[in-house]
């Protein structure tokens, strides 16, 4: 939607160790919906537990604040491209998987209090904070943020692969910011009591919306292009499914 000859500005978070360029469908049919949308770069990090180390490529809280501003700050700049065509009043998260987790971290007002928790939370979800980086909270957004949505995003935290890590859910607290989860029927990566618990967690106003036919990679060009294959195979085309996903997206950021 078009707001005062200006476009609302989205930032897609990608997936964990899901190349980059395998958002362009999505980026550009969300766009053709009337928004401004900007995918950063995910970065590379090291995590270490107990015993168990290895580095992650993700979109991190950090990132998706960094992404925000320099949306802002092409929006100011006179040789821009972008020069004056952001609403910086409204904006909205969409993630996919862990970036979907990392926008509803963003958008929570106790996310300082999360990711200062370094011996639950922090090491998985808190990427990339140093000095000259702040913890998101509230106000980095503040009310520009008018919605996030999360396609395959839990915050039940399951860390099979290192030893002595408990299942956790991610305290966010999203009261007042619409928040949806939208869940493909075939996802084999994303667990659907996971996204039970972690719609139940979130606060109001909030949505799970079901996709029928698609799995984790519903959203992205191809689902042959990922480090770590869904199980199950779609039984809807991806071009069918991309499609769906920009809708919605479309339809819940348009009501909020």
């Amino acid at each position: 939607m078009i707001l005062g000859g200006k476009f609302p500005g989205v930032v897609l978070a990608i997936g964990a160790d899901v190349p980059w360029d395998n958002y362009n469908l999505i980026a550009q049919q969300v766009a053709d919906y009337g928004y401004v949308v900007i995918v950063p770069q995910p970065r590379v990090y090291d995590i270490a537990f107990p015993g168990f180390s290895f580095n992650f490529t993700v979109v991190s809280p950090a990132v998706i604040v960094q992404a925000k501003n320099e949306l802002l700050r092409l929006n100011s700049l006179s040789s821009s491209p972008l020069y004056n065509l952001v609403d910086a009043n409204n904006f909205a998260i969409l993630g996919h998987s862990l970036g979907g987790t990392n926008a509803m971290i963003v958008a929570s007002s106790n996310a300082s209090e999360i990711c200062s928790d370094f011996n639950q939370l922090a090491s998985l979800y808190c990427f990339g904070y140093g000095s000259n980086i702040p913890i998101p909270d509230s106000e980095v957004f503040g009310p520009s943020l008018k919605a996030v949505v999360g396609y395959g995003s839990s915050l039940v935290s399951r860390v099979t692969f290192a030893p002595g890590i408990p299942v956790t859910t991610v305290p966010v607290n999203t009261s007042g910011l619409p928040v949806a989860i939208v869940h493909g029927s075939l996802d084999g990566r994303s667990l659907y009591p996971d996204l039970i618990t972690s719609y139940d967690t979130l606060g109001t106003p909030k949505a799970l919306i079901n996709l029928t036919g698609a799995n984790h990679y519903g959203m992205n060009d191809n689902n042959t292009y990922v480090s770590v294959p869904d199980p199950n195979p779609q039984v809807r085309s991806q071009e069918w499914s991309v499609s769906m996903s920009a809708k919605i997206i479309d339809t819940f950021f348009s009501v909020c």
